[in-house]
């Protein structure tokens, strides 16, 4: 054990460093707790639903062009992120629906349209 409460122990052929200092402990759980803090402050919500609620955000469809060009319209004010996030969730549930219809692909050309203007 050195001077500063770390011992390594040899452990399948490899030096394993364990603290055994209470003081090291405690200042690694008050830099994980500053850190966790300083995280939350700056968190928010990028799903469809917000916080766990199951009330939409906006209000959303995939099934035909007029309901991704209200979609569209409804994400005006919302950041580029989350407008992405949204576009690409609603292209995806449209392109991979069990029962695609013609509306469906015309949404898709809609938000992939739209999704290539904002890059």
């Amino acid at each position: 054990m050195n001077r500063k409460g770390i011992v390594s122990k040899k452990y399948k052929g490899q030096y394993i460093k364990f603290s055994n200092s209470k003081a090291t402990s405690k200042s690694y759980k008050k830099s994980k707790k500053k850190s966790s803090k300083r995280k939350s402050l700056y968190r928010t919500s990028l799903s469809l639903y917000d916080n766990g609620n199951k009330k939409p955000q906006i209000k959303s469809g995939y099934g035909n062009k007029q309901l991704a060009e209200q979609t569209i319209k409804n994400l005006k004010g919302k950041s580029k992120k989350y407008k992405i996030q949204i576009l690409n969730t609603l292209y995806n549930r449209a392109k991979y629906h069990k029962y695609q219809t013609s509306g469906m692909i015309d949404a898709m050309k809609v938000f992939n349209s739209y999704k290539k203007s904002l890059k």
